[in-house]
């Protein structure tokens, strides 16, 4: 078959397959801009070749042609009109997405078996699109491999099992491969962030990961001042640690004592950390929060502020942008009653 006439009857089929349930016959005018396939460059035998394979699409009933009525434009056609969906899929010898969607769902409704319901959800609309030969979260139709690998990803992070885990090391237990999820962090923080119960959909892809505590390497906590911590080991002081110090957050079990503090500071960014602890020597605890705090950051973010009480204050030190905002608000919300 001519690859332009495949190309324009396929796109017959797909305009179907997008509105299944539309009431009305589908159509493909034939226009430069709608089916600019038609108009393409092509040798006398290629235009032959092409309208013949439309016509005889049209004499085994999968599409009707309309052609011009003018008399000296009648051997252009002016319209494909979709007779019959199942007969232009054989005709094409390609399977209806719906029918694809149908025979590889079965094993996707076993995995989601159990999982939280907006999983489930997502899954169906999904699949739902995909039926209609749509892409979603730039997943072809079809494409279950990535759609088993997204699902697994939301199953095992909803159920908490990357916590205390590096990205990689999360990976290899989750999908048997260190890059697996690498290659999907995006697809999976778009799905994420979108429908999680918790989901921020203002939030980037690095927020949303940031946010879970999904990371290559898991961030020591940085911070200095006049505070007594618990450890899983020991109580660790930190009023003499100058100019900061940092510890594994996972440690870090409770707040003893920070009764010498005057206040707490988070700040943002990493040099200003740097030169405000170098350079301020006053007994406020301060801490950085290393870019989009992170849950074992929130988490003692929250013991501090407890233990600190309403007569101290507390503050935070970010950039004047989107990114910014939306740390000061995560802290915020990390500590309301």
């Amino acid at each position: 078959m001519n690859p332009h006439s495949r190309a324009l009857l396929t796109k017959v089929l797909n305009g179907w397959q997008r509105k299944p349930e539309a009431q009305t016959p589908h159509r493909l005018p034939i226009t430069e801009k709608r089916a600019p396939e038609y108009f393409a460059e092509m040798t006398s035998e290629q235009r032959t070749q092409m309208l013949e394979d439309l016509r005889a699409a049209e004499r085994v009933g999968a599409v009707g042609l309309e052609w011009n009525k003018d008399y000296f434009t009648r051997y252009i056609l002016k319209r494909v009109t979709l007779s019959d969906h199942i007969v232009l899929s054989d005709f094409l010898g390609v399977p209806l997405a719906s029918d694809i969607v149908q025979e590889g769902s079965e094993s996707i409704y076993l995995l989601i078996e159990g999982a939280d319901p907006w999983i489930g959800e997502r899954a169906e609309s999904i699949l739902s699109l995909w039926a209609k030969n749509k892409a979603s979260h730039g997943m072809e139709p079809g494409d279950f491999k990535s759609l088993t690998l997204l699902l697994k990803a939301l199953i095992a992070v909803s159920e908490k099992r990357h916590v205390g885990l590096d990205l990689r090391t999360f990976s290899v237990r989750c999908f048997g491969d260190s890059k697996a999820f690498e290659s999907m962090q995006s697809r999976f923080a778009d799905a994420w962030k979108k429908f999680a119960p918790d989901g921020q959909s203002e939030l980037n892809t690095d927020e949303v990961l940031a946010s879970l505590g999904i990371a290559k390497f898991p961030l020591p906590l940085l911070l200095k001042g006049p505070i007594l911590l618990k450890t899983n080991k020991r109580e660790f002081d930190c009023t003499d640690c100058h100019p900061f110090i940092g510890l594994p957050p996972q440690t870090i079990v409770d707040v003893l004592d920070i009764s010498k503090a005057t206040y707490v500071l988070t700040i943002e960014n990493l040099t200003t950390f740097n030169r405000y602890v170098a350079e301020i020597d006053d007994n406020g605890i301060v801490l950085y929060t290393g870019g989009f705090p992170s849950p074992e950051f929130r988490r003692i973010y929250q013991l501090l502020v407890r233990h600190l009480g309403s007569d101290r204050k507390v503050y935070h030190w970010g950039d004047i942008d989107e990114g910014g905002v939306k740390i000061m608000v995560c802290l915020q919300k990390s500590v309301e009653v």
